[in-house]
């Protein structure tokens, strides 16, 4: 199912409050955190959600590609101004996952969970990812991009052991446009909930829809490698593992694998 994308048809039906206040789509661009970046230097407001059919330059953390074929997933970046410290910005992230995580289990015949910090699982494979990205200056937000794949038949080589979609994990095509509007929805909901304090029920959401806690993990930080049990979330949603001496080690970024699952 790719029903074509506009502002009229993604609006139709949609309740929130902020959230896509105003809707822009376009048929392709280099990457849509980047076209909310320049919307944001114009002067666009808090709640713009840019949505493209396809990316030539989609990325997802340090750097990464991210895959975004035309018609076949979502790709949305979310301008976003949080009156709160910028130290709080991490559990944005947390906040998007859990609004993808809800927004997509209405079209998922299997159970879909979250691994920090901000991948969409469907049992090990990436269904989805988040990208949340500060723009300091004059004009400043935050950019909020998610995506996720929903109709693609198949993927690279180098990651189709590594990925999935909705339509390989129900042996059936989903309907891009019911789910993009759920998809603002719940992120409208969720945001709403995290301005009026939420933070600890944002972690707790979160920590309800993963698979990693109890589990062996291993957390690589720049050259640094760490290997352990995945413990929790503390209340600024930076991960804790148990190392192999006892020990219990905080981190606020890094790149986690579930050591199970890669084995």
């Amino acid at each position: 199912m790719s029903a074509e994308l506009t502002p009229e048809k993604i609006k139709d039906n949609l309740s929130t409050l902020l959230i896509g206040s105003e809707v822009r789509v376009a048929g392709e661009v280099g990457s849509t955190n980047d076209w909310a970046k320049q919307e944001l230097a114009r002067g666009a407001a808090p709640g713009l959600a840019v949505v493209a059919d396809s990316q030539t330059e989609g990325r997802g953390r340090y750097g990464r590609t991210w895959v975004s074929p035309p018609g076949l997933g979502l790709y949305l970046s979310v301008l976003l101004a949080p009156p709160v410290e910028k130290n709080h910005y991490p559990l944005l992230t947390l906040m998007a996952g859990v609004a993808a995580a809800r927004a997509a289990a209405a079209f998922s015949r299997t159970v879909l969970g979250l691994k920090w910090p901000n991948d969409l699982l469907v049992g090990t494979r990436k269904l989805g990812g988040i990208l949340l990205e500060y723009c300091p200056g004059e004009r400043s937000g935050v950019v909020l991009g998610i995506g996720i794949n929903v109709n693609n038949p198949s993927f690279p080589d180098d990651i189709e052991n590594l990925a999935t979609s909705l339509r390989l994990a129900n042996g059936a095509p989903v309907d891009r446009l019911a789910l993009l509007r759920s998809l603002l929805n719940c992120l409208d909901e969720e945001y709403e909930g995290f301005l009026l304090g939420g933070d600890r029920e944002i972690v707790r959401k979160w920590s309800e829809r993963s698979p990693m806690f109890g589990e062996p993990v291993s957390v690589v930080q720049g050259p640094h490698l760490w290997e352990g049990t995945a413990l929790r979330l503390d209340d600024w949603g930076r991960l804790v593992i148990r190392t192999g001496d006892g020990r219990e080690q905080v981190f606020d970024a890094g790149e986690v694998t579930l050591r199970r699952a890669a084995e």
